[in-house]
Order: structure tokens, then sequence, then C-alpha cells
């Protein structure tokens, strides 16, 4: 829990003082992201992840929703079960069904195995950048909302060419919704 003390200069004279009760960071935040992503680097990002696409594309089906959710799936706790019916499998083929091919079923196990490392680093890659710009976002937010506070509030004390970008920045928020009655204001 903390104080934050809000001075409001008005014409380099202390307008008035206030005092924020706070539970968390909203008022007062530490810049987390101070370094931008330079584009280059997000270019050859992309190009890369581009690339890799093109590499992955002629051997990953594409599902629809339907067959996504109906799909017997195979996790981590049942990767061992398929790994030790494969080996048995190999080792007792009288009991294989016709309908069974062992080749594609080796091809099926061998791509759970290998695209997992795949997934695992995707996953890397996708927590990072969502974090980044959940982040990125979160302070530009909170700048634009820190400046729309002093602009509305010098627009209210008439200080000239406020009132201009007042109307211009409310329009941003002319298309929201209400906060349903269960949620709390800013």
């Amino acid at each position: 829990m903390e104080f934050f003390i809000y001075i409001c200069i008005n014409l380099s004279k202390i307008d008035r003082i206030i005092f924020i009760y706070s539970f968390n960071t909203l008022h007062h935040m530490e810049n987390r992201h101070s370094q931008a992503v330079p584009q280059d680097i997000a270019e050859q990002v992309k190009n890369l992840l581009t690339e890799a696409i093109k590499l992955l594309k002629p051997y990953c089906p594409t599902l629809t929703v339907e067959q996504r959710q109906t799909l017997p799936k195979m996790s981590d706790g049942t990767l061992s079960f398929g790994a030790k019916s494969l080996e048995h499998a190999i080792n007792h083929p009288e009991f294989l069904p016709s309908h069974i091919s062992l080749d594609d079923w080796k091809i099926d196990m061998a791509d759970v195995t290998n695209l997992k490392q795949v997934m695992v680093l995707i996953g890397d890659i996708n927590q990072m950048v969502d974090d980044t710009r959940l982040t990125a976002g979160n302070e530009a937010y909170f700048a634009g909302r820190g400046y729309y506070h002093n602009v509305q509030r010098a627009a209210g004390d008439g200080v000239q060419g406020a009132l201009p970008i007042q109307k211009d920045l409310a329009t941003q928020f002319a298309n929201r919704r209400p906060l349903s009655a269960g949620k709390k204001a800013e």
C-alpha cells in the first residue's frame, strides 16, 4: 500500500494537491519497457518465422475447429503409452490391426516427440512477444491517460490550446461501452 501525491501545476503555481491511496501501481509505474525492439530486428524475426512456416507447412495438416475439439489428444501423460505400444507393435506385429500402418505410426510418434520441442520454442517466443506487447501497450496507455488527464484539467482551467486537444482525445472514448455493474471504473 502506498500513498501517491500528484501535484498539478497551473501556470507555475501549485493549483491543488491530490492524495491517492492505492493498492497497486495503477497511478505510479516503473517503466519496464524502455528499449524499443529495432525495426530491423523485428523484420529479421518476421522473415525467420515466415521461413519456418514455409519449412513446416508441407508436413502439417490443417484442422477445422470441430476437428480440433473432437480429436482424441495425446498429452504428456499418454505419450509414454503411445511410445510403449509402438515398441510392442514393432516387436509383435502379429497383433497389429490391419487398418493401422506401422510406418505411419512411427511417423506420428516421431512428430509428436520432435514437434514438442518446436512447440516449446514457439511458446517461449509467443510469451516473450506477448509480454513485451502487453507491457509496452500498458505503458503507452498509462502515458496517454496521464497526458489526457492533464489536458482535461488544463482545459477545465481555461488554458489556451487545451480544449481542442481534450475534445480530440475525448473522441477515443466515445464508442466505449459502459462497464458492467460488477466491474469498477479506473
